[in-house]
């Protein structure tokens, strides 16, 4: 028997990304890997470590901005 932890790529839950792969994971499961038992991490948007990372970022792109001369640019996530 395997057990499995699936861990989408994408932080935030969507239903033409996360739901679609995990629909299309759970169909093929039984299948492929018999008495799977599965585990998962459906989103984490407000993941400490992931926060951080995403605000580092940010922040280096908005000091390389500056650096160029660039007036104090807005950041907009969609």
């Amino acid at each position: 028997m395997d057990d499995l932890l699936v861990l989408p790529l994408y932080p935030q839950y969507s239903f033409t990304t996360t739901r679609s792969s995990m629909t299309v994971l759970l169909r093929e499961l039984p299948r492929r890997l018999p008495g799977a038992k599965i585990r998962t991490i459906r989103n984490w948007p407000t993941e400490a470590k992931y926060v951080a990372a995403t605000v580092e970022t940010i922040r280096k792109g908005r000091a390389a901005m500056a650096a160029m001369g660039a007036p104090d640019p807005h950041v907009l996530f969609s």
